[in-house]
């Protein structure tokens, strides 16, 4: 369709460039929630692939918003080393999606996370995040939405039965659209059948040959 009009071949490079310069995107979204300059209550984290960005355990973690690049979440990684190239991950998340969500109700982070893409994140310890609320409330509030709807988000691929059971190391893969995640998911029942590949992004959750619809979240990135 790029191809119909140069306007159309424009208008999308124009949205590419604002998407690869605004972290924002999807959590603030309006005027109200931007005003103030949201980089003030932030600091940026660089990783390469195989890095240690979460530690399981840990009361001190920053909520994590990922700008680019890929992260897997394993259960038990070793505590400062990246993870074996066979253990199993829970889940790859991509560009617009928290990590360490927990720490918003003052839980210890839950998984370790090892990134399998070199990339750029932001992130709020607790002091950043407490004077952001002080300061800009409504900022803070669109934070806490987006993050609670990505948590239901993954509960609710759990309550179905859909979240990855078998997916190594070696097996993430980049999906078509730049703002959804991407894993691969076996069979419920364990057996030695082919994963299936699982992709969530809009309002739909596909795999294999079956589509389960979700409550349709405009732009949000879709979850494992």
């Amino acid at each position: 369709w790029l191809q119909v009009h140069p306007a159309f071949s424009r208008s999308a490079l124009s949205a590419d460039g604002r998407a690869a310069f605004d972290p924002f995107q999807h959590a603030l979204v309006t005027d109200l929630q931007r005003s103030g300059c949201p980089w003030r209550y932030c600091h940026r984290l660089h990783f390469v692939a195989g890095q240690h960005v979460l530690s399981k355990g840990r009361r001190d973690a920053s909520l994590i918003l990922i700008h680019s690049g890929a992260v897997g979440l394993f259960e038990d990684g070793e505590h400062n080393s990246a993870v074996h190239p066979d253990q199993l991950a829970s889940g790859v998340y991509r560009r617009g999606w928290f990590l360490n969500r927990e720490v918003l109700i003052g839980m210890p982070t839950q998984l370790d996370a090892v990134a399998v893409e070199d990339g750029e994140a932001l992130c709020w310890d607790e002091q950043q995040f407490f004077q952001m609320k002080l300061e800009h409330p409504a900022m803070a509030a669109a934070i806490c939405k987006i993050v609670t709807e990505q948590q239901v988000r993954d509960w609710e691929l759990v309550r179905l039965g859909l979240l990855t059971e078998q997916v190594g190391h070696t097996d993430f893969a980049r999906g078509d659209g730049g703002d959804e995640a991407v894993q691969f998911a076996s069979g419920r029942d364990g057996d030695k059948a082919p994963k299936a590949f699982l992709r969530v992004s809009g309002g739909s959750i596909n795999s294999g040959t079956s589509s389960v619809e979700i409550e349709e979240q405009g732009d949000l990135p879709g979850t494992e």
